[in-house]
């Protein structure tokens, strides 16, 4: 699937996640299998890697999108808060992820009456490509 059309359905799970009830509500998304790795695994935060999210799709990119992960929790929330990263960790990593970024956070206001506000994050899980032999 490629980055435009993933996009719309990306951005409509996250604003789903971002006003389902109490606690984080978590979404994986695999778009290519690796191997997973130990849930505790070390996982290189790329922040500002998807303002291009194009380098992902060519042959020559130092990185392969293995798949997304999108988590929605109410109030407003930092995507790379302690808590987040101990979610984000075991499941990136399961994917056989060695990176992630931030793809999109989107905050919900509460309305008139302030219930139902939230946060939702999606993030893009990488790895590394295999060094190809020349």
């Amino acid at each position: 699937m490629t980055s435009r059309r993933l996009a719309p359905v990306l951005f409509t799970t996250v604003l789903a996640l971002a006003t389902a009830g109490c606690g984080p509500s978590i979404s994986v998304m695999r778009s290519a299998y690796a191997p997973p790795r130990a849930p505790n695994c070390e996982l290189t935060i790329l922040n500002g890697a998807m303002q291009n999210p194009m380098m992902l799709m060519m042959p020559d990119s130092e990185y392969e999108m293995l798949g997304t992960i999108a988590m929605g929790d109410t109030g407003a929330v930092d995507p790379f808060s302690p808590e987040y990263v101990a979610i984000l960790r075991p499941r990136a990593c399961g994917l056989g992820g060695d990176a992630v970024s931030l793809m999109m956070s989107a905050q919900t206001s509460g309305g008139a009456m302030g219930i139902g506000g939230g946060t939702g994050t999606a993030y893009v899980v990488m790895r590394k490509r295999a060094q190809r032999k020349k």
